[in-house]
């Protein structure tokens, strides 16, 4: 019978190639961990899980900032088939709720950042069944996550987890209205981390550095998961620092790293001169926004022939296309052609039952057929067959497709105005400003 891939096999085979191999380093928190280490940290955590009610189906929300239990989590609600669903941290008392109440997750996982946060929403979410909090501090109304995480490995029954079968549930900034749920199953989920895994010529000797949350799916599965996948190791960061960041780089040899323009744009106005570490950079992952020509030349400055890579996607398809290095900076401003194993194209915003395709050249709504795909969303039936239409995601951007097959974002469809019978795109209002030379 054919052997089938899931979240868990990739800890798995990691700790039979390379057991003491380095999985995750924590500069703030002092802290490696070899991927043998990591499994027994992860089966303590599912055994703990287990013997909570929490099992296949469930899911277990984490409200953290980047730090290795978040990791830890991930795996051991892959060992008993449980649903991960990771939190952004900087939400509010009732953003929180909101969520933990559409979720209705069996088990909390928070750190001190947010533990004022968590203690203000207990009254708007039912009773959890396990509350982990992963402070050195006591408090009366949650469990350690480090003294049971550091008990010892626990037997967990084999169980047989189907590739379909949901893993994670991702929720969206909630720019419409309240956040949507996205869920992942362990193929989509495996499908997006390996899709990164060439463009940015990872290996299993790559040390990987997200610089935005792993929370979200740009940090998480564009560069978190395809080193994993990889057998590299992590560096996790809790805070955003530049300088910090440079001294990371030549002390831990990173050699690729995830960021938006604006980490980026931080990072070269904080370097000075001669930065340790840049030497050892071979890529830089971005997302979010195009790289204008003046950014690039202070990229250039800074970090030399470091490999650039423009990625676009979103929570509900993480990998649609790139722009790989050797053509980045003849196609600066694209997002690239579709990754091996996608389908794009682009049709007629306005042809909602049957989309139309429009020519190459001319404006249209970007929709997408991947393996990458989103299940559905989480108990939107109604809405996801809004988005997903015999196979294919209509995301709602607004883009151009060159004669070469490149792609161009141009905004999102609800951002669009139309003044005169003419289509304006604020993003392009913006890149004109930006480029003024008194701007």
């Amino acid at each position: 019978m054919a052997y089938h891939l899931t979240i868990r096999d990739l800890l798995a085979c990691n700790v039979a190639r390379s057991p003491h191999a380095t999985a995750l380093i924590a500069p703030e928190q002092d802290l490696t961990l070899s991927f043998r280490e990591l499994e027994a940290r992860a089966h303590a955590l599912a055994g703990f899980l287990s013997d909570h009610k929490v099992g296949p189906g469930d899911r277990v929300a984490f409200f953290l900032t980047d730090a290795v239990e978040l990791p830890i989590t991930i795996f051991a609600c892959a060992l008993i088939g449980a649903i991960f669903v990771p939190i952004n941290f900087r939400l509010s008392v009732d953003e929180l709720a909101y969520i933990l109440n559409d979720c209705t997750p069996r088990a909390l996982i928070f750190d001190r950042e947010g533990a004022l946060t968590v203690e203000r929403a207990q009254e708007k979410f039912p009773p959890l069944d396990a509350v982990l909090y992963t402070g050195t501090d006591e408090l009366s109304f949650a469990q350690s996550f480090g003294d049971i995480t550091k008990a010892g490995p626990k037997l967990l029954d084999e169980l047989d987890i189907a590739q379909d079968s949901a893993a994670c549930i991702l929720y969206t900034s909630g720019t419409t209205g309240h956040p949507k749920g996205v869920v992942h199953t362990h193929y989509s989920f495996i499908e997006s981390a390996r899709a990164w895994t060439h463009a940015a010529g990872l290996t299993t000797l790559s040390v990987s550095l997200a610089l935005g949350p792993l929370c979200h799916v740009g940090g998480l599965l564009a560069n978190f998961m395809p080193t994993f996948y990889m057998g590299g190791s992590n560096v996790i960061q809790k805070n955003f620092d530049p300088t910090t960041i440079f001294g990371w780089l030549a002390k831990y040899e990173i050699d690729v790293m995830w960021a938006t323009p604006t980490h980026i744009n931080m990072m070269v106005s904080a370097a000075g001169n001669d930065p340790p570490g840049v030497s050892n950079l071979k890529a830089i992952q971005y997302s979010g926004a195009p790289i204008h020509l003046e950014l690039l030349n202070k990229v250039r400055g800074v970090f030399g022939e470091a490999n650039l890579i423009n990625a676009y996607g979103m929570t509900e398809l993480v990998g649609v296309s790139c722009v790989y290095p050797a053509e980045h900076d003849d196609h600066l401003g694209s997002v690239g052609r579709p990754l091996p194993g996608n389908f794009v194209k682009l049709v007629d915003p306005m042809s909602t039952d049957q989309p139309k395709t429009v020519k190459r050249g001319q404006d249209g709504m970007i929709m997408v057929r991947s393996p990458c795909l989103m299940k559905e969303y989480w108990n939107l039936p109604d809405k996801t067959r809004e988005v997903v239409k015999g196979g294919w995601y209509a995301t709602g951007d607004l883009g151009r497709m060159d004669e070469d097959g490149y792609i161009y974002f141009l905004e999102r469809e609800d951002d669009m105005i139309i003044s005169g019978g003419e289509n304006i795109y604020p993003l392009e209002v913006e890149n004109a400003i930006f480029e003024h030379q008194k701007v």
